[in-house]
């Protein structure tokens, strides 16, 4: 499924990604494939798997889809 980074603290290792018809969900940067890691900013267009976590949905094997409008 796709979703859009509305936040991400590289600093702190995790972020949120909207997801249509779920809300923002929670992303730790374990969850996120490693060439997409330095790529993830507010408004990137990723796929992701959700999974069940202890507070509700999470982001797995997020990947950057498209930086610019153009395909990854």
């Amino acid at each position: 499924m796709e979703g859009t980074v509305t936040r991400f603290d590289r600093a702190k290792g995790w972020g949120f990604i909207e997801v249509p018809d779920e809300g923002e969900v929670f992303v730790h940067t374990q969850a996120i494939e490693p060439a997409s890691r330095g790529l993830m900013q507010p408004g990137r267009v990723v796929e992701l798997v959700l999974v069940a976590g202890r507070r509700g949905w999470q982001a797995a094997h997020v990947q950057v889809k498209a930086v610019r409008g153009n395909e990854i």
